[in-house]
């Protein structure tokens, strides 16, 4: 029936290891790929195995012995037998494998399609990775969760997450290749196979929900009589391999090398929580610093002097490198540098050094390094730092067996083994904060039981506990997997919601368990009355007291830009003892009085910065009337103009004047609190003067204020969207507010961030105010213009739309005059606008105006008809170039360039019988 399955190029074979080639070929040009997790797209059951269907875009494999050819991924399959001692299609020296997993790619330089593609020679490649028993696999969790849903032939089922075939790949990168077949019918002979040495590992128990599969319909019988076939066992998939044939005059080549496997793309950016393709395998330097992260700023640091001291065998050499390391971070560090010399590779290594000091010097500097960028951090998961810091981090027993000792003549300070528990604690908490790798590696690590019981700091001191919530914090937001060990510890959680606060750093520790349990949906719904009390007690505080002090005990000087450093021997004093040594170095490296107040003050910052963000989170409701809103507009395209500002009016009848999106009990909560009130005074800008001193003098405590109003400013904004006008305490507060807001904006706002924020809340404030056009009689042209100057060079999409909603809420409360001022100035703004989502907010806003007014005179004085018909073909033309950026803007942004299709139509509708007065 097929007549290639009894070619001379049939697949599996047995790989000889005795008789394959070492290829010098293909070490010249390594094997390279790229995938996109979010294009695997379904599970299905065929019959005999499961496979993953994959939408190819975006995918790559190429190089090896593949040359230049560009493959594509189809789909990926796996083969298993009946028990854990057999299921690969190849074997290795007669060897089997518990299972092969094999991922189907076809040649896109020369055919068009899988099809065509399989029926040549050259048309397709397979990456095939053997399975071995041991621990489970995270990737093939999300199939084996799957796999009950598609238990019978032809069932199917979409995938609930994206899955990274990347991840499915061995870190050894050595591979056999040879020219061979399909394993399954028709067995075309047209595969390149790739064949990873080095296993992965997937556990006894997924292999048993592989076995459990049918290969039947499920509206079939079972097919009892097969009992004891070689693949199936009533009905059952259990050896679904084709056993090896033989290899003939085939040539099987063998790469051994450790070669650099390049990870292609575009650019990073800055982004909270990727998805890295390949956490721990080797990384192309030279495209790292393509793509930004290098950088090219200039230091002059001695990093090669910084290596030779880190390889040293000598400990007090070891630590000099580290303390340079730790040092040169702190000023324009050449990263560039550090990558090229392998320095966080080498000094990752050092967290597990036999030595403690080196240990405690290592986890201290790269915990500096970890704070430089998100870009680095993602980098040091790349350079696998991760598995030594969780071997370091395991040594530290939650069962009593360890705790540290504090030294009441040194500032209490912690010994240098639970302070190296900290610095690798904070180290972790940043790399967790920066990429989703380092958050799925500490989900396996089991730690999470461990650190629940270091917030006890009582025992393990204030700063351990401290570090550690601010850790949990991080790794607890949108990670069910962590709510079930968190839910079991309420009683710990909530203790610390009860802590007599006795200063900044226990105010703080209060706080992160607040947010903690805020984060744990059982545990908020059981808390929410208490976190609001901690939330309130919290924002009491007066940060602008304490910055007063602090400013006055800061000198006024300029902090330098880099740092001058020289790497050079710690000379020992004479007749010191190691012991004496390393006390005077630690004695070095206690804080000052005014260092400590710094410290402070940041907590209270940083305590009351979290308070407003809990309250964020417990405000906020998802909304998704855009849908429905953009499904009606489209299934009512023909009808007349009357729909666009109905349409609007609507949407505004919603935003406003709703209770209903919070809980009466929070509700009650934010009143009789007087949270608003708080946050207002959180949001104020600080005394010039204490502004310029922190500027000059303390930029950490600056940025730790301005994260401050930012997180008010934005809880404000949220409770705005979701609170009437009445209990954000009348028309006349909410317009104070607006008022004040603006005078902070047109004096002069200093970061980028604020502005946002600003803009934000004054939007959002404005909302609240459509029905009260009383408050904005006193309002004049050059206020206006005011507002008009805020676009013109605004080089922040944000930011525009904020200041253009704005103009378009304010055009229906103003006269005539200033009305046509505004749509004069929208319209030409939006000739000229290039973001097609700010575009969109203009023009959206622009129809807002004629919700309650025809304004004809001004539809025709600044020739409305024309402008907005040029401006609907230019809407769609952005529409279709930019649809991909726009990601899940896209249905909002549309339903604009529909309605504005109807709005010109409205347009020349009310005109066509218009006669202007020609006194006026």
């Amino acid at each position: 029936m097929f007549p290639q399955a009894r070619g001379q190029r049939q697949s599996p074979v047995d790989i000889t290891t005795s008789k394959t080639q070492h290829s010098g070929d293909l070490q010249e040009n390594p094997l390279r790929w790229t995938y996109v997790p979010e294009n695997t797209r379904s599970l299905v059951n065929p019959g005999y195995c499961w496979r993953v269907d994959v939408n190819g875009k975006g995918s790559l494999l190429t190089g090896g012995p593949l040359q230049k050819e560009q493959f594509i991924l189809e789909q990926f399959h796996c083969h298993w037998g009946c028990s854990d001692s057999r299921g690969s299609e190849h074997t290795v020296d007669g060897e089997s494998f518990a299972g092969e997993l094999h991922l189907v790619h076809w040649n896109q330089s020369k055919y068009k399609s899988f099809a065509e593609a399989a029926g040549h020679p050259d048309g397709l490649a397979v990456l095939g990775v053997f399975l071995k028993v041991g621990k489970p696999h995270p990737e093939l969790d999300i199939i084996a969760r799957l796999l009950p849903f598609i238990t019978h032939k032809g069932d199917r089922v979409t995938l609930n997450k994206p899955l990274d075939p990347a991840r499915l790949l061995p870190e050894g990168k050595a591979y056999w290749t040879y020219l061979g077949s399909l394993t399954t019918p028709p067995c075309s002979e047209s595969v390149t196979w790739i064949l990873f040495k080095e296993p992965i590992e997937v556990s006894h128990e997924q292999l048993e929900l592989f076995r459990e599969m049918r290969c039947y319909d499920a509206a079939e019988e079972c097919p009892c009589d097969e009992t004891l076939n070689k693949q199936f066992e009533y009905g059952k998939v259990i050896n679904n391999f084709r056993p090896p044939l033989e290899l003939g005059n085939r040539q099987l080549l063998f790469l051994s090398s450790l070669l650099k496997i390049r990870i292609m793309g575009k650019a990073k950016k800055v982004k909270l929580h990727r998805k890295q393709t390949n956490p721990t395998g080797l990384v192309d330097v030279n495209e790292l610093i393509e793509q930004g992260l290098a950088g090219s700023a200039k230091t002059g640091t001695p990093v090669e002097a910084i290596v030779e001291q880190l390889e040293s065998s000598v400990t007090e050499e070891k630590i000099c490198g580290l303390q340079s390391l730790a040092t040169i971070c702190q000023g324009d560090i050449n990263v560039s540098e550090l990558v090229e010399n392998n320095v966080i590779r080498i000094a990752s290594s050092l967290l597990v050094d036999q030595d403690q000091s080196v240990r405690h010097a290592t986890a201290g500097a790269l915990r500096n390094l970890s704070v430089i960028s998100v870009e680095l951090c993602e980098f040091m998961v790349d350079q696998d730092v991760l598995t030594p810091l969780l071997a370091l981090l395991n040594r530290y027993p939650s069962n009593g067996q360890w705790k540290p000792t504090f030294d009441k003549n040194m500032q209490n300070q912690m010994d240098e083994r639970s302070d190296t528990f900290l610095q690798a604690v904070n180290l972790l908490w940043n790399l967790c904060e920066s990429t989703s790798d380092a958050l799925n590696a500490f989900n396996q690590s089991q730690l999470l039981e461990h650190f629940v019981t270091f917030l006890n700091y009582k025992v393990y001191g204030e700063e351990i506990a401290i570090a550690v919530a601010q850790c949990l914090l991080v790794v607890s937001e949108d990670n069910a997997s962590s709510w079930r060990v968190l839910a079991n510890h309420a009683p710990d959680l909530s203790g610390l919601l009860a802590i007599d606060v006795v200063d900044n750093t226990t105010l703080m520790l209060r706080a992160l368990a607040a947010g903690i349990i805020g984060n744990v949906p059982v545990l908020l719904s059981s808390h929410t009355s208490q976190i609001l009390v901690c939330i309130s007690k919290t924002l009491e505080d007066n940060h602008r007291s304490a910055l007063g002090n602090l400013t006055s005990m800061l000198p006024i000087e300029p902090q330098k830009d880099t740092v001058d450093l020289e790497v050079a021997d710690d000379v020992p004093i004479d007749d010191e003892t190691e012991a004496q040594s390393h006390q005077r170095r630690r004695k070095a490296d206690l804080p000052s009085e005014g260092e400590l107040e710094v410290r402070s003050v940041g907590r209270l910052l940083q305590a009351q910065r979290i308070a407003a963000e809990i309250l964020t989170n417990i405000c906020s409701t998802d909304d998704d009337d855009w849908q429905s809103d953009s499904n009606e507009n489209d299934n009512n395209a023909g009808s007349d103009a009357e729909s666009v500002y109905d349409y609007d009016t609507n949407e505004l009848n919603g935003s406003v004047e709703n209770t209903d999106k919070i809980s009466v009990e929070v509700l009650e909560a934010i009143k009789s609190l007087a949270l608003v009130e708080k946050l207002w005074h959180k949001a104020q800008p600080v005394a010039e003067n204490v502004y310029q001193i922190l500027v000059e003098s303390e930029q950490s405590t600056l940025k730790k204020l301005d994260a401050l109003r930012v997180s008010t400013m934005l809880c404000l904004h949220n409770l705005c969207n979701n609170i009437t006008t009445d209990d954000l305490g009348g028309p006349a507060a909410v317009y104070n507010v607006w008022i004040d807001l603006g005078q902070q904006v047109f004096q002069g706002q200093r970061n980028e961030k604020l502005l946002e924020a600003s803009t934000s809340l004054m939007r959002a404030a404005l909302e609240h105010l459509r029905k009260n056009p009383e408050l904005f009689r006193q309002m004049t042209e050059n206020d206006v213009q005011l507002m008009l100057n805020g676009v013109i060079g605004c080089e922040d999409a944000e930011i525009r739309a904020n200041w253009l909603r704005m103009l378009g809420i304010l055009g229906c409360l103003l006269p005539e005059p200033l009305v046509k001022l505004i749509i004069d100035f929208v319209l030409n703004t939006c000739a000229n606008e290039a973001d097609v989502w700010v575009l969109a907010e203009a023009l959206d806003a622009m129809m807002d105006i004629f919700a309650d007014n025809d304004w004809h005179a001004i539809m025709h004085e600044v020739g409305m008809v024309a402008k907005c018909k040029q401006l609907d073909r230019i809407m769609r033309e952005k529409l279709k170039r930019d649809k991909r950026q726009l990601g899940d803007r896209f249905p909002a942004v549309s339903t604009v360039r529909t309605n504005l299709g109807r709005f010109c139509k409205y347009l020349e509708t009310e005109l066509k019988d218009y006669k202007p007065n020609m006194e006026s």
